[in-house]
């Protein structure tokens, strides 16, 4: 809480006192959001080599320096795929379903 109270300090003559408690709590926010991404991108990456190595390969080799970039490759290669579904299929049950599964695994995380 110290560098909330810091940041609400530093905000504090300009915007007033909520405000000031507002954008503290946004910046907080945002810095942990990219913290954990950068963190999450380089477990992946190092994840990846070390399976690589484990099973006598280079491993993510082909995208930017060392690949880097390979999870922004497989990234783009995912939201490019076409989706395939079955011609007689129950479209209430096919675009209802995975939000249902979330919506689940988040209670039960958090429960």
């Amino acid at each position: 809480m110290n560098v909330l109270f810091r940041l609400q300090a530093f905000f504090s003559p300009p915007l007033g006192h909520y405000a000031s408690f507002f954008f503290a709590y946004l910046f907080e926010t945002i810095f942990m959001l990219i913290f954990a991404t950068v963190v999450f991108v380089a477990m992946i990456y190092i994840f990846r080599k070390y399976m690589a190595r484990l099973q006598l390969r280079i491993g993510p080799n082909r995208v930017g320096k060392f690949g880097t970039l390979q999870l922004i490759a497989d990234s783009l290669k995912l939201i490019g795929k076409e989706s395939i579904l079955p011609k007689l299929r129950d479209d209430m049950a096919y675009k209802i379903a995975p939000p249902i599964i979330v919506f689940i695994g988040l209670i039960s995380a958090f429960a």
